[in-house]
């Protein structure tokens, strides 16, 4: 540590906390009069307001959006739905058709076992 002693010496000194110079208030006093006090910037802007039609506009986009967004996931259950109930109709319908076609089968042979007595 011997040989950096002189560079912390130097480092400590430039950043030890000093006053600021006496015309530093001052100035910073005269540029505040100068640029007086800034009107605040209001959100809710009218459409007289220079942004306030581009911020009425953001507003009414993300809307659009949102909404357009909750519109399409609610269509696509439905879709999805749909899909389900048809698929389960077909099953059924298949079913269907197969003990109609069982109870055909034993008809005819309860029918062809008559005509043969």
């Amino acid at each position: 540590m011997e040989p950096f002693d002189p560079i912390e010496n130097d480092l400590r000194q430039a950043l030890e906390r000093k006053d600021a110079p006496e015309w530093f208030a001052a100035g910073v006093m005269a540029r505040v009069k100068a640029e007086g006090v800034k009107p605040r910037r209001v959100w809710f802007a009218g459409w007289g307001h220079p942004a306030g039609w581009m911020r009425w506009a953001a507003a009414v986009a993300t809307l659009a959006v949102v909404f357009g967004g909750v519109r399409w996931e609610q269509v696509r259950r439905e879709r999805v739905q749909g899909e389900q109930a048809k698929a389960k109709l077909m099953l059924a319908l298949r079913m269907t058709g197969e003990k109609l076609r069982m109870a055909q089968v034993r008809v005819q042979a309860l029918e062809h076992e008559e005509s043969a007595q």
